[in-house]
């Protein structure tokens, strides 16, 4: 996915940002201390890294979560 600043409301826009090519380029600037990220908790259990500690943000709102599927008849599985 693509984080932009305009995600955040303009008085607690990150100062810079760094633009990456993928996930794993994306842990290993962290681990390198070129930044911090937000993401789901399934992004730790799919892409651990020695260098990048995942800590729960306990009080963060929810965030909702969509199925993306071709429009019309499905799956009888999917809604």
């Amino acid at each position: 996915g693509t984080t932009t600043p305009e995600l955040w409301p303009p008085h607690t826009r990150p100062a810079a940002t760094l633009t990456v090519a993928n996930t794993d380029d994306w842990l290993t600037a962290i681990a390198a201390g070129r930044g911090s990220g937000v993401s789901g908790a399934s992004t730790a259990a799919m892409h651990p890294h020695p260098g990048v500690a995942y800590v729960p943000l306990d009080d963060a709102p929810g965030v909702p979560v969509l199925l993306a599927r071709r429009d019309g008849p499905g799956h009888p599985a999917l809604p």
